[in-house]
């Protein structure tokens, strides 16, 4: 399947047990719009290429899902998948599209700090395993701040502004 035509939902994070599960972490850009126990099956990228995983059972949930595969009968074919990208088809997840649409409509809001006052605009959306990161511009520097609900407190669409609450020192890293 065409990587273009599908969108990345996590990684497997670890074996689970003994009977070949593993532990897929879900991204949190899509963890809303995720229904595992729905789907058949799941693409891993090894090697560049989409390959199909068939889904034999599912247990726990969003963002920490085990999933058990047809044919990954032991720890031993488990261990093999640590680390994988997890995709499905876009088809399977009408939603992520929108959220993503909406993550990327964040770039150009206003960044004001509770106590620094007014930062920066936000220039991009960063994703990695696990975490989305604000990248702004701060006194000729690159900052990332984790989009999080701890640090990122307020966001308003409206007057475009995104309120954040950055620990002492988090600016001079």
């Amino acid at each position: 399947m065409d990587k273009n035509d599908c969108i990345k939902i996590g990684f497997i994070s670890k074996s689970h047990g003994f009977k070949g599960e593993v532990k897929i972490i879900i991204d949190d850009a899509v963890s809303d719009s995720i229904k595992i126990e729905k789907l058949k099956t799941l693409l891993l990228e090894i090697n560049n290429q989409l390959i199909p995983f068939f889904i034999e059972e599912t247990g726990g949930e969003v963002p920490v899902i085990i999933v058990l595969f047809e044919d990954i009968d032991s720890q031993d074919k488990a261990r093999k998948l640590i680390d994988k990208s997890v995709y499905i088809p876009t088809k399977e997840l009408p939603k992520a599209k929108k959220k993503q649409d909406d993550l990327t409509s964040l770039i150009g809001f206003m960044i004001v700090d509770k106590t620094f006052g007014e930062l920066s605009t936000v220039l991009d959306i960063l994703e990695y395993p696990q975490q989305l990161l604000l990248q702004i511009n701060y006194n000729s520097k690159e900052v990332l701040i984790p989009l999080v609900t701890p640090l990122v407190t307020d966001i308003d669409k409206k007057i475009k502004v995104i309120t954040v609450d950055l620990p002492e020192g988090f600016l001079d890293i």
